[in-house]
């Protein structure tokens, strides 16, 4: 991963963290308005993060294992 997309990366995380305290369910789109970045990068990281068992891509949320 570049630099840029490890630092959008750890922002996605702690998003989901945010969103789920706040009782406010993610999506792509929600995060990626959150992040103001563009969808489709919203949902490569997603996966990316899911191959490493932080989150749960298919339902965007953080694994026990992130947090």
């Amino acid at each position: 991963m570049k630099h840029e997309d490890e630092q959008l990366a750890l922002c996605l995380l702690e998003t989901l963290y945010d969103l789920a305290r706040a009782d406010i369910p993610a999506t792509p789109e929600v995060l990626a308005e959150w992040l103001e970045a563009p969808e489709s990068q919203v949902q490569g990281l997603l996966t990316r993060l899911d191959a490493q068992a932080l989150v749960d891509a298919a339902h965007c949320r953080l694994t026990a294992f992130a947090l």
